[in-house]
């Protein structure tokens, strides 16, 4: 069954099946020598020497949907083939690229694409932001808001008796596969805070001493 492809990266997917070899020997090579970074912006601008037929901003936006194939190959587990026919399909079902068989255009792009799926450098950093993110909620941003609220007696006209400071953590949050953007507020003291603060400077030197273990073994570290 044809891929069904989102509008939005129709457009982007029909230009990259129009690079011309010239284009694509460079882009084949650049990203198969070059240590790859898990954010396609700042691997578009480590490798645009290495490609210089292609403008910087369309590198960018080809990477970027370039990266995403990869995701969506990893989450559906498809083999590269499989992946490769199916995606070739939609390109051609959705009209928004003709392609006549007997030129040999299809063979053509379908070719491209197999070369572009299987840098092994890529396909690993890609899994590796998908198991990164492989959670019902991904962390988006956070604000703790801190305020004074007074306490009135009897004679709510007269100055206030006493206050207390009270901090609202805000999280913001992305939800399940739609990204859907939430926010949860939880009220804090200042014991609260203090808490907080440890949990995470404990987080913090875990990470570190994760990390030199991965260093110690020579284990790449892949995502963030």
């Amino acid at each position: 069954m044809p891929m069904n492809i989102p509008k939005a990266r129709l457009a982007i997917l029909a230009k990259m099946c129009q690079l011309d070899r010239t284009a694509t020997k460079q882009l084949l090579g650049a990203l198969q020598s070059t240590v790859v970074e898990d954010d396609p912006d700042t691997m578009a601008e480590k490798i645009s020497k290495s490609v210089p037929s292609i403008p910087l901003s369309d590198l960018k936006t080809l990477l970027q949907a370039l990266y995403e194939l990869y995701s969506v190959r990893d989450s559906r587990q498809w083999g590269v083939d499989f992946f490769v026919d199916e995606l070739v399909e939609g390109l051609i079902e959705s009209r928004e690229l003709p392609l006549d068989s007997k030129k040999g255009e299809k063979k053509r792009v379908r070719s491209l694409f197999d070369q572009l799926l299987r840098i092994n450098a890529l396909a690993l950093v890609t899994k590796a932001d998908v198991l990164q993110k492989n959670n019902e909620r991904l962390f988006c941003c956070v604000r703790i808001i801190s305020d004074i609220r007074p306490l009135f007696g009897e004679e709510v006209g007269a100055a206030p008796d006493g206050a207390v400071v009270t901090h609202s953590l805000k999280i913001g949050f992305h939800k399940g596969d739609s990204l859907q953007h939430e926010e949860i507020y939880v009220a804090l003291d200042a014991s609260d805070l203090q808490e907080l603060g440890e949990v995470v400077d404990r987080a913090k030197k875990k990470d570190r001493v994760l990390n030199d273990f991965l260093m110690k073994h020579a284990i790449p570290r892949l995502g963030n």
